[in-house]
């Protein structure tokens, strides 16, 4: 019996604070709506991280076009490599995450590189040939699903997520990514920081800048493929932007900007589980709880511009 069936808002909050250290420590049985809450907060820990830095080095635009182009690879997955498997009642779908990972990680590489190719090769500016390729591949990635999984269902959930079907396992992948994006930005803090900040500086001193931009794309899908079952690979993106600019309304120190990130996406992620649950409990409505928590970070963001807009003023009125 999940504990939080029947609640409200408030009475969600009181029921999942008293049962967290319960579920942290395993005395309790890991309720779906906390299930959900944990994954997405681990995701929005992921994002934010990565997020800081496509942020500060202007890349966000490049994020923007590894989630629309996922949706290609996701797709020739489903048709070419044996995602959906037939037995004597018919098709069903078997989820594959290692062949899901594989095709992101192409799509990822073939962006990159037809990206970098018109940028270099064809003089294109650097915002015209992301919107270029990003385009062409998801155009792609939409004919093909319209064309050849138009039973399959696969459209909706590859764009909105469907947090309602998440299993422990996602919960599993989403810690691993996590543990991936806090190890590797660690273990390369200095090199990130520097190529985002003095970039002139980081080659004088020998720094391989492709190989760092290339590590961070990696990082960014990785991370979108984590999302994929949760938020979709379209609703992600506002997972890595939303965050980190609302956190610069507050500050300009790199530490307190991944802090109030990582916050602010947690956060969301929580408060967005519960309005879900409480407009079901309410109203027998179910919502998209993906889509909610996007709200969140745009509602987030709206009261903290307005906050700081209003203190400015304050501010210089007092002058």
């Amino acid at each position: 019996m999940n504990p939080y069936w029947g609640q409200n808002f408030v009475s969600f909050l009181a029921i999942f604070f008293k049962r967290f250290f319960g579920v942290i420590t395993g005395n309790l049985p890991l309720a779906p709506d906390e299930l959900q809450i944990f994954t997405l907060s681990l995701i929005g820990v992921s994002t934010a991280i990565i997020g800081v830095f496509l942020v500060l080095r202007k890349s966000t635009m490049q994020a923007n076009s590894l989630s629309h182009t996922t949706l290609l690879g996701i797709t020739l997955v489903v048709i070419f490599y044996g995602f959906f498997t037939t037995n004597e009642t018919g098709q069903f779908f078997h989820f594959s995450l290692t062949k899901l990972i594989l095709s992101a990680l192409i799509t990822a590489f073939a962006t990159l590189f037809f990206t970098r190719f018109l940028q270099e090769k064809m003089r294109v500016q650097t915002d015209a040939s992301i919107g270029l390729v990003f385009s062409l591949f998801f155009a792609l990635g939409i004919l093909l699903v319209t064309l050849y999984t138009r039973n399959m269902h696969i459209g909706v959930e590859a764009i909105m997520g469907n947090v309602d079907a998440l299993h422990p396992n996602d919960l599993f992948l989403s810690l691993a990514i996590c543990f991936i994006n806090v190890a590797v930005t660690i273990v390369l803090y200095s090199w990130y920081k520097m190529t985002t900040f003095d970039l002139n500086l980081a080659k004088s001193f020998g720094i391989k800048v492709g190989l760092i931009e290339t590590i961070l794309i990696l990082q960014t899908t990785l991370t979108i493929m984590g999302g994929f079952r949760a938020v979709g690979v379209i609703l992600i993106l506002a997972m890595i932007t939303a965050p980190v600019i609302t956190a610069r309304l507050f500050t300009n120190r790199l530490y307190s900007l991944f802090f109030f990130s990582i916050a602010i996406s947690v956060l969301a992620s929580f408060f967005s589980v519960a309005l879900s649950r409480h407009i079901l409990s309410v109203t027998k409505v179910a919502s998209s709880t993906s889509a909610l928590n996007i709200l969140f970070l745009l509602l987030f963001f709206i009261i903290s511009a307005t906050l700081t807009f209003v203190l400015s003023k304050r501010k210089v009125a007092t002058l």
